[in-house]
């Protein structure tokens, strides 16, 4: 506790000397660490009237909705390992896939818990109560299936007072070392990397291995048809089959590929093709489209910031196939099985995408020039790089020739 209080100190000094911008988030963000810890204090050694529960597991991940989509086969398989035989499963899930979790996966989880990440953050009284809510479940035990760790996540761990809490030793990516480092005393057990470089798919099954799960009895990773997508809610998902889907957002701004880049790619594509496209996205992607909306092709519809998660599900199920940034309709697509072309600046490259060819054999792939043929060590130089290139500098030219590959049928994996 000492320790923590004082790196925070250290680093209040150290934003003091910051522009004004980034003070006041800066305190608020260590602040929130300092009453972390007080809060923990009181709930898990203030609160031990609350009845423990030995069959009952806390699962927490609270990462993007494409994380989700890889760790489903985590989810799945997780009643496969012989430490959690019997036990039931509360998930403490991320808010924004909460739809999704409960529509897919409703039969892995008793319980779900929603955390939103802007709330949990900016508001000390909701991170109260979450944090408490989860202290009152009671759980034996504590899972945090992520990798790259975060903070809030790792406070909901501690929050638990599982005897058994598990983890990835993670490395201090989304975290500082000094942080992690107090953090990291959070957990019981730390899962070792096996790999140095491998695809997440493979990373999560890494964490199943440590817990006894047998490989025969991990879980396939791609839903090809199932009941709930053949009885689809989506009454009208028959006027998007089989058109092509390009999906123009990004949870980050500089993962997103330039509109106009998208408006002459569709433009080509209908010109030459006679492919008119559907166009997705969230509502943060509605200004771009309303920028380009009147040069549209003929044809084209633009879904932009309406539909849900699971509409998006259903669209993407029935597509031809799918251009994305990258983005959660990658993942939506590989775990459909569906024809994908993703555009990216090489962000995370060999860990989120390309998909290995075992995985998602009609995956494909365009990166800025720099990059060049994807190779060991080029996954290694980019495996953990944030925006190594700026999108805007892929042209419409190498996308339009990857798709005409695609549209072609040519198997083979197009890196650009």
């Amino acid at each position: 506790m000492r320790e923590l209080c004082m790196n925070q100190l250290r680093q209040i000094v150290r934003f003091c000397r910051r522009p004004p911008a980034h003070i006041y988030t800066s305190l608020v963000i260590c602040c929130l660490r300092i009453f972390d810890h007080f809060l923990i204090f009181l709930i898990v050694f203030g609160g031990r009237l609350i009845e423990r529960h030995d069959d009952l597991v806390c699962l927490v991940r609270i990462d993007a909705i494409g994380d989700y989509i890889l760790f489903r086969q985590t989810l799945r398989s997780l009643r496969f390992s012989p430490r959690l035989a019997g036990k039931r499963i509360v998930l403490c899930g991320n808010a924004a896939w909460q739809t999704l979790a409960e529509y897919l996966d409703a039969d892995c989880f008793e319980e779900f818990i929603p955390v939103d990440h802007h709330r949990f953050n900016a508001r000390p009284l909701y991170r109260a109560k979450t944090l408490l809510r989860v202290r009152r479940l009671g759980a034996a035990m504590a899972l945090h299936p992520t990798f790259s760790r975060e903070y809030p996540a790792d406070v909901l761990i501690a929050a638990t007072g599982a005897r058994e809490k598990i983890g990835f030793r993670s490395i201090p990516q989304n975290i500082t070392t000094t942080l992690k480092r107090i953090t990291d005393k959070f957990y019981t057990e730390l899962v070792e990397n096996q790999e140095t470089y491998p695809f997440e798919l493979r990373r999560n099954q890494e964490f199943l291995r440590h817990l006894g799960v047998p490989q025969r009895d991990i879980q396939p990773f791609q839903l090809v048809r199932t009941p709930c997508l053949a009885d689809s809610a989506q009454a009208n998902s028959h006027i998007y089959r089989d058109r092509p889907i390009f999906f123009i957002g990004a949870s980050a701004p500089h993962n997103r590929w330039p509109a106009v880049c998208w408006l002459e790619l569709a433009l080509r594509l209908a010109r030459e093709h006679g492919l008119p496209a559907v166009w997705l996205g969230g509502r943060d992607c509605e200004a771009d489209m309303r920028k380009i909306a009147t040069r549209l092709p003929a044809g084209t519809c633009n879904l932009v910031g309406k539909t849900s998660l699971i509409d998006l599900l259903h669209i993407i199920a029935d597509a031809q196939l799918v251009v994305t940034n990258d983005s959660m309709a990658l993942h939506f697509a590989a775990m459909l099985a569906i024809p994908h072309l993703v555009i990216s600046s090489g962000q995370h490259l060999g860990r989120f995408h390309p998909y290995p060819a075992d995985m998602a054999p009609r995956g494909f792939a365009v990166y800025p020039e720099e990059i060049g043929s994807i190779e060991t060590g080029q996954i290694k130089r980019y495996y953990y790089a944030q925006h190594p290139f700026p999108m805007a500098s892929i042209s419409v030219e190498r996308v339009y020739a990857a798709l005409t590959r695609i549209l072609k049928q040519q198997i083979a994996p197009v890196n650009g």
